[in-house]
């Protein structure tokens, strides 16, 4: 598994997307691209991952606003009991501002306060909501609304980060959450070995009679 890491670290820096790697790394999408064999199939692997996570909302269903989110992915399996899950209202395009809806829950009682501030990679900006306010005593299972709006500068794949902050006990930790986006027509796949290639194939040795 380090042995594939690494090597598709070093295709991605040579292709120059290493700052958009370690965004969706830290969401834990390069233990899924790890079990790629090829750099057109980790690319497969990114934009599945991505239009998995980024289901638009759809209008009248009644409930609590979370039918149609999905769970944004958490960096490690421990941490502070909270979830927190988001619907992408629309589809994203370049120059185009949309709402990204997000639900923070609560999953212990014994929480005092829970807030939360989000960031975005290179190529994805926050125009509003980059800070969910403090919530004292949320409840157990009751999810906190908040609007996050985004406005992509370019086609591709991002990631927005989210930093939880909880306090407990007279204690203060953090658990940091990530959302996958696609922007536009996403990131194109690399061609396939041999396709535009300037270098003929090697010619078989003949073999002797």
């Amino acid at each position: 598994m380090q042995a594939e890491s690494r090597k598709i670290g070093t295709f991605f820096r040579a292709n120059g997307w290493l700052t958009l790697l370690v965004g969706l790394s830290a969401c834990g999408l390069l233990a899924a691209c790890g079990r790629a064999h090829s750099p057109g199939t980790v690319m497969s692997s990114l934009n599945a991952t991505a239009h998995r996570n980024q289901k638009p909302a759809q209008p009248g269903k009644p409930d609590d606003g979370m039918t149609d989110m999905v769970a944004a992915i958490s960096a490690t399996k421990t941490g502070p009991p909270v979830e927190m899950k988001f619907a992408v209202q629309q589809r994203p395009e370049v120059g185009q501002p949309v709402d990204v809806s997000i639900a923070m829950i609560a999953t212990s009682a014994a929480l005092d306060s829970v807030s939360a501030s989000f960031a975005a990679t290179e190529g994805l900006d926050i125009v509003g909501g980059a800070e969910m306010p403090q919530t004292d005593k949320p409840f157990p299972g009751i999810p906190l609304h908040h609007t996050l709006r985004i406005l992509p500068k370019r086609n591709g794949i991002f990631a927005v980060t989210a930093v939880v902050s909880v306090g407990s006990a007279n204690t203060r930790t953090t658990r940091t959450f990530s959302i996958p986006i696609i922007a536009g027509e996403g990131m194109a796949e690399p061609a396939n070995a041999g396709e535009g290639s300037t270098v003929p194939p090697a010619r078989p040795e003949a073999t002797k009679g």
